[in-house]
């Protein structure tokens, strides 16, 4: 009993300091007060050599990171919109996803970005254009996730954003039948299918999204 008596202090010495370890542990990982937001995504294929992944606001290179199995994670942004170029070594440069929306204290999630193999110089991506508007007063309509998909079902998911025009554009694949769906909360999903794109060129889409309390 007398043994038992001696040890509680040190039981209980050892016992906070296994909780101020926790707590400062805690600390570390809950945000406090975030200023700031960030951007997440990823790139395909993920094994490119030396790629990056640069933000850009108004033409002007905001901040730029290495890309790490395919993987990125952009921190410490202001809040507003941004466009993001994509770039490796031997490969050709997207630079089609833009107008992305930043908010305070939140992950903006962007997808998937494709970069394709540049073998011959001065070659140019195949490209999917549009805009997307109001059905019903023409209005365009920002911030619309913009997903394309090919049809023969070998092609992983392409993702961009409409900016605050309206307006979206996206590297795509070379003579594959393409679909393209946009998707916006308080908006009816649209969608139109693009034929085949021969390589280099572009082809162009007009999406009108219904407001679902009209």
């Amino acid at each position: 009993m007398r043994l038992q008596q001696l040890n509680l202090p040190l039981v209980i010495c050892v016992l906070l300091v296994l909780a101020c370890s926790e707590q400062r542990e805690a600390s570390q990982t809950v945000p406090s007060g975030a200023t700031t937001g960030s951007i997440s995504g990823n790139i395909s294929p993920i094994s490119v050599y030396d790629a990056k992944v640069e933000v850009l606001q108004e033409g002007v290179v905001i901040t730029a990171v290495g890309i790490q199995d395919g993987v990125f994670h952009i921190e410490g942004l202001s809040p507003g919109r941004y466009d993001l170029r994509v770039s490796a070594f031997a490969y050709v440069t997207n630079d089609a996803i833009r107008g992305i929306e930043v908010v305070e204290g939140k992950v903006t999630e962007v997808g998937r970005a494709v970069i394709f193999r540049q073998d011959t110089r001065g070659y140019v991506p195949t490209r999917i254009k549009g805009i997307v508007s109001d059905a019903v007063t023409g209005a365009p309509i920002a911030g619309v996730v913009i997903k394309v998909k090919c049809n023969e079902a070998i092609c992983n998911t392409l993702e961009s954003t409409s900016d605050s025009e309206g307006r979206f554009e996206i590297a795509v694949w070379s003579n594959l039948t393409s679909i393209v769906i946009a998707t916006k909360g308080g908006y009816q999903s649209g969608h139109a299918e693009v034929g085949r794109i021969p390589t280099g060129e572009s082809a162009s889409v007009s999406l009108k999204l219904t407001r679902l309390d009209n």
